[in-house]
Parts: C-alpha cells; structure tokens; sequence
C-alpha cells in the first residue's frame, strides 16, 4: 500500500511538472525506489515506472492508444473521451497484478451499445444490471474471468446525444 501511495504522488507531481517541455525521460530516486518518467513531446501521454524491492509498476495515462488487454471489444466507432487511458501493470514481484481503463464515446444509443455487449460477452456470463437515472439510463456489465475482473458501465449522455463507455479490468495476482 506504501508503494501505491508513493506511485500515486509521484505521479502528480511528475506529470504537473512535465507541460510544456520536449519528449524526455527522467528518473527520480526516492528512498522506496526508483521513478522513471517518459513524456511525449505533444503531451498526450505519459509513462512512469516504479521500481522497489516489492516489484516493478508501470502506469500509462494517455489519449493516443487503448490498452490492448481490456479483455472485452471496443464498441465499433467508439471514440477516446477526455482522461483517455490509465494502464498500470506488475504491481507484484511476479508482475501477475495489473489494471487498465478506458473511456469512451459513442453517438450511438444506449439500448444499441448494451445489446452488442450483451451479445459479444454473452459466453462469460456477465452480471447485468440496469438502472434509470434523472439524466438518463446507466447500465453496468461485470465479470470475472481468467484471473481478471472486468466492469463495463455504459451511460446515456443526452446532452451529447449518444454513449458514454467506461471499460476497466483488474488482473487478479499474489501477493
């Protein structure tokens, strides 16, 4: 837990203070570890590894790509939302623990992106469930298969005139 809090600070205060500069890679030592920060020169997305003796992690947060190992697929013609993507893999010496999500949008209607996630998970037996709100309709999709748990929530943006798609999996590991 001290190491994720220090992961966690580190960074914040890495990515405030790596705007605005060139592609570069910095390391910074800390008496729990190491720090290696990787910056594109546009700024769209940033890398950090953390090395300590309890294992190695690395964190991407981005707008440029979606994790490949979101287990489930990306909803035909969805699109990158603000906030983009966080990855963070090998939180244990084994590199067996990792999460990634993504936030997505698509103009097409709720009803539509959840039948396509009901028919392409429907094999995994997802837990469905659906709920009106003030502002629309939120369904949520989760599962948990081959050491991962994966939770996809789906909100209906009217305001926009389409679908908010938020796709998140945790790699189950040992400690």
């Amino acid at each position: 837990m001290k190491n994720i809090v220090l992961f966690v600070m580190m960074l914040c205060l890495i990515m405030s203070a790596a705007c605005g500069k060139k592609e570069e890679t910095k390391v910074y030592s800390t008496p729990e570890g190491k720090v290696e920060v990787t910056r594109k020169g546009d700024g769209s997305a940033h890398e950090m590894t953390v090395k300590t003796e309890d294992g190695t992690a690395t964190m991407k947060i981005g707008n440029d790509t979606i994790p490949a190992d979101l287990g489930v697929p990306i909803y035909p013609g969805a699109t990158q939302e603000q906030g983009g993507t966080v990855s963070m893999t090998g939180m244990d010496k084994a590199g067996g623990k990792g999460f990634s999500s993504t936030v997505l949008f698509s103009k097409d209607p709720i009803d539509l992106v959840s039948a396509f996630y009901k028919e392409k998970l429907k094999g995994d037996d997802p837990k469905t469930y659906e709920m009106a709100m003030p502002d629309g309709k939120m369904v949520s999709i989760a599962m948990d298969k081959q050491g991962s748990a994966t939770h996809i929530m789906l909100v209906e943006n009217k305001e926009k005139k389409g679908t908010q798609i938020q796709i998140t999996r945790s790699q189950k590991g040992e400690n």
